[in-house]
């Protein structure tokens, strides 16, 4: 009875107990959530140039364009941020994603995560060249990687 929150946490962590590749997405050691993330970069369509490790919970990734719609047409460099926590992610995250982009020379910036995004998140990106992939894309991705 004093547990408040025992049906809100069961409620977020319910996904985990059905699918087994988000629950080893988020329970991954460092090297093996490093090589899930380089899988994951690949079937959005991109080629990994740079891997830089956040923290045990993040990796940001500068990846290329595997291939372009048009011929002779240079190939865009993307930014990925791929983050593996529950908390909805802000707006001020999506703006360090801009400005690494523009650090990086990148034209797309993309936003992983294992949560969702705050409304003022999606706003923002809303007008930018800025992708969010939450939980249940995160799932559809995962569960076409090949194995």
């Amino acid at each position: 009875p004093s547990y408040k929150d025992v049906p809100e946490k069961l409620a977020v962590y319910a996904d985990l107990r059905a699918d087994d590749r988000l629950k080893d997405f988020l329970t991954a050691s460092l090297s093996n959530f490093q090589n899930l993330c380089q899988r994951v970069t690949k079937a959005l369509g991109y080629d990994v140039i740079e891997v830089t490790p956040i923290s045990d919970d993040g990796i940001d990734i500068l990846g290329l364009e595997t291939e372009t719609k048009w011929r002779n047409a240079r190939r865009t460099k993307a930014y990925i941020k791929i983050r593996r926590i529950t908390q909805p992610i802000g707006e001020l995250t999506i703006r360090e994603l801009q400005e690494d982009m523009k650090k990086n020379g990148a034209q797309r910036g993309i936003v992983v995560t294992t949560g969702s995004f705050a409304p003022s998140a999606v706003e923002y990106a809303g007008t930018r060249p800025i992708d969010l992939i939450d939980k249940k894309k995160l799932t559809e991705i995962l569960k076409n990687l090949p194995a």
